[in-house]
């Protein structure tokens, strides 16, 4: 569900409701922040007072208005959200992947997907000679079957023949792992917040005056060799940049100059 659009289920309760209103006063009373646990079903039944299955309902209102996630496994439970999707700073991932995680429903559809020639600024990226050709990717992708990002890749088709003739409709790194031995292991990026082109808010079903965050990275595999240039425009309204940062890079103040 799209951040900060409220759902309610035709067929949600009265009791369903108010316990809905119960638990978002909880997580307001807590103060927890957006990926702050609120605990297990089993805890938060016994907190509220109330059955499982009331419960589950009333958290289904909630993750439908993206308020909360609800993770299983041994660290499971249920966490605050506002509907946006984490996406790390510090490793690299596959949108599928990380829309999985974020407990979406993730899909691609390919726009266009043809050969060309390098340009200079491909030339230079990617370390080949202008004019070599290049595999073109446009993909839109969804989540949830709403518009989150727009990939637009380039690869040089050399290391990776028959790459059109190969489904693309999904993560294309797993793709470059599986059947060509190659993935991605370092990557540099530079982001930048911006208004999306006149195509771009079509695909993004954006307003030309909404925010895009654009980001362009050069990938490389474990040779060092650049495999990929690619530039992902995600609607700000449903990605949030983290990264866990470490230690500080010195500063060097300069002494005043004498007069």
């Amino acid at each position: 569900m799209a951040a900060g659009l409220s759902v309610r289920p035709a067929t949600a309760t009265p009791a369903t409701l108010e316990l809905a209103v119960r638990v978002r006063r909880l997580i307001a009373s807590e103060e927890l922040a957006v990926g702050e646990r609120l605990g297990t079903e089993r805890v938060l039944a016994e907190q509220l007072g109330v059955g499982r299955t009331l419960l589950r309902q009333a958290l289904q209102v909630l993750e439908d208005e993206g308020r909360i996630v609800r993770r299983i496994g041994r660290h499971g439970g249920v966490e605050v959200s506002d509907g946006k999707v984490d996406r790390a700073l510090d490793a690299i991932d596959s949108i599928p992947a990380l829309l999985h995680r974020a407990g979406r429903v993730p899909r691609t559809v390919v726009l266009s997907a043809s050969l060309v020639l390098a340009g200079p600024r491909e030339s230079r990226a990617l370390g080949i000679e202008p004019r070599d050709p290049l595999v073109d990717l446009l993909r839109l992708r969804l989540a949830d079957d709403e518009p989150f990002s727009l990939e637009h890749a380039r690869l040089p088709s050399r290391a990776f023949p028959d790459l059109l003739q190969q489904p693309l409709d999904t993560s294309l790194y797993r793709l470059l792992h599986t059947r060509y031995g190659c993935a991605p292991t370092t990557a540099t990026e530079s982001i930048e917040a911006g208004h999306p082109s006149a195509e771009e808010a079509a695909h993004l079903a954006l307003a030309p005056t909404d925010v895009v965050l654009r980001v362009t990275r050069v990938s490389a595999d474990a040779t060092g060799r650049p495999i990929e240039l690619s530039e992902d425009v995600f609607r700000a309204d449903q990605v949030r940049l983290e990264a866990t940062i470490t230690g500080t890079r010195s500063v060097v103040v300069p002494t005043a100059a004498p007069r």
